[in-house]
Protein backbone atom coordinates (compact mmCIF):
# COMPACT_ATOMS: atom_id res chain seq x y z
CA UNK A 1 0.00 0.00 0.00
CA UNK A 2 2.79 2.40 1.02
CA UNK A 3 4.29 1.78 -2.55
CA UNK A 4 1.10 2.98 -4.09
CA UNK A 5 0.66 6.01 -2.62
CA UNK A 6 4.26 7.27 -1.63
CA UNK A 7 4.83 9.65 -4.73
CA UNK A 8 1.48 12.02 -3.47
CA UNK A 9 2.32 11.54 -0.01
CA UNK A 10 3.41 14.31 2.61
CA UNK A 11 3.79 12.56 5.65
CA UNK A 12 3.67 8.74 6.04
CA UNK A 13 4.74 6.18 9.49
CA UNK A 14 5.10 2.71 8.64
CA UNK A 15 5.46 0.13 11.79
CA UNK A 16 4.88 -3.26 12.89
CA UNK A 17 1.19 -2.87 13.41
CA UNK A 18 0.15 -0.10 10.08
CA UNK A 19 0.38 2.50 8.14
CA UNK A 20 -0.37 6.15 8.32
CA UNK A 21 -0.88 8.27 5.22
CA UNK A 22 -1.64 11.61 5.24
CA UNK A 23 -1.87 13.73 1.71
CA UNK A 24 -3.16 17.30 0.62
CA UNK A 25 -6.62 16.61 1.27
CA UNK A 26 -7.52 13.33 2.51
CA UNK A 27 -5.32 10.68 5.21
CA UNK A 28 -5.55 7.27 6.26
CA UNK A 29 -4.42 4.58 8.89
CA UNK A 30 -4.47 0.96 8.08
CA UNK A 31 -3.65 -1.09 10.72
CA UNK A 32 -3.43 -4.83 10.70
CA UNK A 33 -3.38 -7.07 13.53
CA UNK A 34 -3.70 -10.65 12.23
CA UNK A 35 -5.03 -12.53 8.85
CA UNK A 36 -8.85 -11.55 9.98
CA UNK A 37 -8.70 -8.38 11.32
CA UNK A 38 -8.16 -5.42 9.27
CA UNK A 39 -9.30 -1.87 10.65
CA UNK A 40 -9.02 1.38 7.94
CA UNK A 41 -9.59 4.92 8.97
CA UNK A 42 -10.04 7.58 6.01
CA UNK A 43 -10.24 10.89 6.69
CA UNK A 44 -11.19 13.82 3.97
CA UNK A 45 -11.17 17.57 4.37
CA UNK A 46 -14.94 18.07 4.45
CA UNK A 47 -15.54 16.41 1.00
CA UNK A 48 -17.82 13.48 1.38
CA UNK A 49 -17.88 12.27 -2.01
CA UNK A 50 -14.32 11.97 -2.06
CA UNK A 51 -14.07 10.43 1.38
CA UNK A 52 -16.09 7.44 -0.44
CA UNK A 53 -14.36 7.60 -3.71
CA UNK A 54 -10.65 6.83 -1.47
CA UNK A 55 -12.41 4.70 0.96
CA UNK A 56 -13.40 1.90 -2.05
CA UNK A 57 -9.97 2.63 -3.44
CA UNK A 58 -8.20 1.27 -0.48
CA UNK A 59 -10.70 -1.66 0.27
CA UNK A 60 -10.23 -2.50 -3.20
CA UNK A 61 -6.52 -2.90 -2.90
CA UNK A 62 -6.71 -4.32 0.53
CA UNK A 63 -8.72 -6.86 -1.18
CA UNK A 64 -6.56 -7.35 -4.33
CA UNK A 65 -3.83 -7.94 -1.75
CA UNK A 66 -5.92 -11.04 0.00
CA UNK A 67 -6.87 -12.57 -2.64
CA UNK A 68 -3.30 -13.04 -3.65
CA UNK A 69 -1.94 -14.40 -0.56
Amino acid sequence: MHVLYADNSLDSDESCTGLSMVFADWRFKLQVSDALSVCLCVESRGDSHYLQVKTAELLAHISDTRERT
